[in-house]
């Protein structure tokens, strides 16, 4: 008990002195809580607002169901009686029991409701008393009807006459309730009785089967509630249904065997999805899969027309997207957090370096050093985790609210909340943090006065990573990730949710290794860079260039703050234009998509002369019923492209027309008429789709009639050139042929996508519109494109169209299709993660800097005396550093964004996200995002301001004596 105790009392020490170690700093401690926390925060963020986004998707999902007036959680189960297929009542019996015990065992969801409907088929209803073996004569059936019960209706009918069937001995007619609206039309009342009567010819047997039963009206029956959710068919449908009880049914009909006794049975069950969560939906999917599969095996050919399924299904591919999308674009800036707090670490070790070397004299030894150290980390990690689970929550928060990067809105906030998952990565961050943070705690805790001095003797040593080539190893994993990516094309798992991330690491962490290499490159090459300077500074008049440059030139101790630099501007840029590039390629693909702003599928009115001269187009019809009866002829007539102009909220119209066709040599493909004068003003085309502008070839089309644009793959594929003869067929009745001549090519044009299933290149053909319709003989209806008014309504510019004469079947806006991807959760979540990622690095590198300088102002004062005695004034003491800390910071912000412009280019690309499986066109175009940069820079620009303020103040008052003292105690 007492070595316990013992222990105890020394780990509550240890704790105690690493707690007053922390206050003796408060700089480094607050820089370090700084980094640990965003490490949790970033970490623990993106479950949490996954899992609220998700829960929203999902209610969305399931709500789109219960429109149709039924519950989310609705199954049936459907078996309908196939020729030659027969099913026995003992497999109908054991899938019900099925259903009703083990089902919502496996299912984990509470069974509010459960129905089981099961028929015959048709019967002939005869009156009693019918001669049903007579002729044709005498055997004259009231209606046909089929026969079956439907379990608990009696609880959700109302009974207009008569009672509920009850149960029938041997021999006695079958009681049966029957509809109102059917007793109305066959006029019949409770207590009527009938004879079911059912032949059928056996053609192997050669002989008759024949069914006949007494039955007796006993009811008419309406239904209580038809909106009640019990009635999963509409009352409606139960018209032409004699019900019995089940006994009975069982009993009289079905002990038959026949194959007519039992053709339907259908269940309808409905579960409490309350208890359905993002978190357990996987589950639910497999148990929906378990049931399916059991009742197949039980019940050969039954289907499942009902279901939640699909809408799960769906959810959890727009889940596994939006997971892997995050995913990918957290690791640069987690990594970056990490490398934050590594950066403190050194540099609050390094300031300790002389402590350290103390320590050891008096007989601490390295363990205890590292427990220390230890303690400390575990005192910061027990904060950072408790912030940074409260600030993973806001932060999830703030990225529901994001409306495009670094654009946030008051929206219906998410239920966020912390999950399992979070907690679980927020320790892992905290870990990994602490890690992290008792990195340069191992390099010197076997430091010693002796190896104190002789460290600095030798300060000027080459870091250990530029010694064993750690950044040439680093850069040649980056461009190895970097050419598999060109191999792939694309990140696979980012196409629809596809795949394993983590299958391949290296294509996930290849963009971080990227600028992470360059940085430590850039360091690589610093010094000689300053060297050159410092030679090319003697040419210069005055001291302080040479002596700033000869200083950054001999020193290391920058590195660290430089490197940070680096690093973060030049993530700051790439998240920057990674967010606008993304951005940019939604509005191009819904654009292309559609083809222009709106797209009008309109159709041609009917026209004709008639003897009064008239138009016919919407004639009465006359006493024989033909209308028109004195038209003479009848033509299509199309309103004028040109009249859509006059509508408001229209800028230009252009009418676009497309057809199938089939060259000679086999090859099938479309023809595009198009009215060349406006195409341009209106058709989405980028300078990748075609060698010339748009512009430049419809020109070519003016100068002959029979001119055409094709893609250029066709040529290629067929050795064709600009200038020689095309000749293809229409898909018409007539297949008329059209003589064309080639003067320019497209690579692409909007609405056209290659087909998978072509073993060759597809044809396209851009040709003039009044080319075709000479040929054809008539006037082509297709499609108008509209150049409109951001700010129009579509249903305000469908009814204005409308008005103005054309005929419209369907109207298509890509803007409103650009608006509703935007306000995607799984676009919120990217968006605002990379938003908030963008503020995250800039803040860090903001604080890094102020942190390197504030914390390296002892070293500044006591070089500022030296550099006194020496002669220099205040002035230039003061030139020299704003000289040299603009040097670092602009030279940092200089690299860093030509880094994160380079490597925009490099991996961008690669990183398309879609919501199907293969790549969408048009292919992405990176953005770089110059408003970035100008921000970026700002902001460290700002923290430079800081810096050079805060370190002139201090130094302007410092005296001679007390920076040589200084100097002393730290040479100790």
């Amino acid at each position: 008990m007492k070595s316990i105790s013992t222990a105890v009392t020394r780990f509550f020490g240890v704790l105690w002195f690493a707690f007053r170690r922390l206050r003796s700093a408060p700089e480094l401690t607050i820089g370090m809580l700084v980094g640990l926390i965003t490490v949790v925060t970033l970490s623990s963020s993106i479950p949490m607002y996954v899992e609220a986004a998700n829960n929203r998707i999902l209610a969305d999902e399931l709500g789109s169901l219960e429109i149709r007036n039924r519950p989310a959680f609705s199954f049936m189960y459907l078996y309908s009686r196939l020729p030659g297929r027969d099913v026995r009542w003992e497999q109908v019996a054991a899938a019900d029991r099925y259903l009703a015990s083990s089902a919502p065992a496996t299912m984990g969801l509470p069974l509010t409701q459960s129905t089981l409907y099961v028929h015959s088929d048709l019967f002939s209803l005869f009156p009693q008393g019918t001669d049903l073996y007579a002729g044709d004569a005498g055997r004259r059936a009231l209606t046909r009807l089929q026969t079956g019960f439907v379990r608990d209706i009696e609880n959700h009918i109302t009974l207009v006459e008569g009672a509920f069937p009850g149960p029938v001995g041997p021999g006695e007619p079958i009681p049966v309730i029957m509809t109102q609206a059917k007793a109305n039309e066959l006029g019949v009342q409770v207590g009527d009785e009938f004879v079911i009567y059912r032949r059928e010819e056996s053609t192997d047997l050669m002989q008759a089967r024949r069914f006949e039963d007494e039955i007796r009206l006993v009811g008419i029956w309406v239904a209580t509630d038809s909106q009640d959710l019990y009635w999963f068919l509409q009352p409606s449908s139960f018209d032409n249904l004699l019900i019995m009880q089940e006994a009975t049914y069982l009993g009289r009909i079905v002990v038959t065997e026949q194959p007519y006794s039992l053709t339907y049975a259908g269940w309808h069950q409905i579960y409490d999805g309350g208890e359905v969560q993002a978190s357990n939906v996987r589950r639910v999917i497999s148990a929906i899969g378990r049931i399916r599969a059991q009742m197949s095996i039980l019940l050969p050919d039954v289907n499942f027309p009902i279901s939640p399924a699909w809408a799960l299904e769906r959810y959890q591919r727009s889940v596994a997207l939006q997971s892997k999308v995050l995913l990918t674009f957290s690791i640069p800036i987690i990594l970056l957090s990490l490398g934050y707090v590594i950066f403190v670490s050194t540099l609050s070790v390094t300031q300790q370096r002389l402590e350290i070397a103390l320590l050891k004299s008096r007989g601490t030894s390295t363990p205890q050093v590292l427990q220390l150290y230890l303690a400390q980390s575990l005192v910061l990690g027990a904060i950072s985790l408790a912030a940074g689970l409260a600030l993973g929550r806001l932060m999830a928060q703030l990225i529901g609210q994001t409306q495009g990067f670094l654009q946030f809105v008051r929206t219906e906030p998410l239920l966020v909340r912390a999950t399992t998952t979070s907690i679980q990565l927020g320790v892992l961050g905290i870990v990994v943090g602490t890690i992290s943070c008792l990195l340069p705690a191992f390099k010197w805790a076997r430091l010693t006065i002796i190896t104190f001095k002789q460290f600095l003797a030798r300060s000027m040593e080459q870091p250990w990573w530029q010694r064993y080539f750690l950044d040439i190893i680093l850069f040649g994993a980056s461009l190895y990730g970097l050419y598999m990516l060109q191999q792939e094309g694309a990140l696979s798992f980012l196409l629809g949710g596809q795949g394993d991330p983590l299958q391949n690491p290296l294509l996930l962490i290849a963009p971080t290794l990227f600028v992470i290499s360059i940085g430590l490159l850039f360091i690589r090459v610093f010094p000689f860079v300053m060297n050159l300077l410092h030679w090319l500074s003697r040419l210069l008049p005055g001291t302080v260039p040479l002596i700033s440059f000869g200083r950054l030139s001999r020193s290391a101790t920058y590195y660290g703050v430089l490197l940070l630099l680096v690093i973060t501007v030049g993530l700051s840029v790439y998240t920057a234009s990674l967010a606008k590039t993304l951005d940019h390629n939604v509005t191009e693909r819904a654009l292309y998509a559609v083809g222009a702003e709106v797209s009008v599928d309109e159709a041609a009115w009917l026209t004709g002369s008639s003897a009064s001269g008239g138009m016919f187009g919407n004639a009465e019809p006359t006493a024989d019923g033909e209308a028109g009866s004195e038209t003479t002829a009848v033509q299509l007539y199309l309103m004028p492209s040109s009249e859509a102009e006059n509508v408001e909220g229209v800028r230009t119209a252009s009418r676009v027309v497309s057809m199938g066709i089939r060259a000679d040599t086999g090859d099938r493909g479309t023809v595009i008429g198009v009215e060349r004068t406006t195409l341009p003003s209106v058709a989405f085309f980028r300078d990748d789709f075609a060698q010339r502008s748009l512009g430049a070839l419809m020109n070519e089309l003016a100068y002959d009639q029979r001119a055409c644009i094709v893609n250029r793959a066709f040529l290629a594929a067929k050795g064709l050139n600009v200038g020689d003869s095309l000749s293809v067929r229409v898909n018409n009745a007539e297949g008329t042929r059209l003589e064309l001549r080639v003067a320019g090519t497209v690579e692409l044009f909007p609405t056209i996508y290659p087909s998978e299933s072509e073993t060759s290149t597809p044809l396209l053909i851009l040709a003039n519109i009044g080319y075709l319709e000479m040929q054809l003989g008539y006037p082509l209806t297709g499609k108008l494109w509209l150049d409109v008014d951001r700010t129009v309504d579509t249903a305000v510019l469908q009814e204005g169209l409308q008005e103005a004469g054309f005929r419209i079947h369907t109207i298509t806006s890509a803007l409103d299709q650009i608006n509703r991807e935007q306000s995607r959760l799984e676009r919120v979540g990217l968006f605002g993660f990379l938003s908030i990622g963008f503020m995250i690095i800039s803040f860090l590198s903001m604080l890094g800097l102020m942190l390197y300088a504030f914390l390296s102002l002892r070293q500044w004062t006591i070089q500022f005396g030296v550099l006194r005695a020496i002669g220099l004034t205040q002035t230039q003491l003061w030139l020299l550093v704003i000289l040299e800390q603009t040097i670092i910071v602009a030279l940092g912000l200089l690299a860093g964004a030509a880094v994160g412009i380079w490597m925009s280019n490099l991996f961008l690309p690669f990183l398309q996200v879609s919501y199907a499986e293969t790549l969408p066109l048009p292919p992405l175009i990176v953005q770089i995002a110059w408003e970035g940069v100008w921000r970026v820079w700002g902001i460290v620009g700002v923290a430079l301001g800081i810096v050079i303020l805060g370190m002139v103040r201090p130094l302007q008052s410092i005296k001679m004596f007390e920076a040589i003292k200084l100097g002393e105690a730290q040479s100790l």
